[in-house]
């Protein structure tokens, strides 16, 4: 896992979704503090983050919050 990542709140998002995409534009308007990281689900970061966690990426067409991503 990217050590940049660690101990950050990564919202995933289904890159072609389009309700997902203006969800994500949504939080990233009204996010005051800045400090969400967004990703999507198809891209190798996403993948990674899913494979991680052992989340079945065919499973997911939607949004995915990690918080605080550590160590299991």
């Amino acid at each position: 896992m990217n050590n940049i990542l660690r101990n950050k709140t990564i919202l995933l998002f289904d890159g072609y979704c389009n309700l997902c995409h203006s969800s994500v534009k949504f939080v990233m308007k009204h996010e005051k503090k800045q400090e969400l990281y967004f990703t999507s689900l198809q891209s190798s970061v996403g993948l990674e983050i899913l494979n991680y966690y052992k989340i079945d990426a065919s499973k997911i067409d939607s949004l995915v919050l990690i918080e605080k991503i550590k160590p299991i």
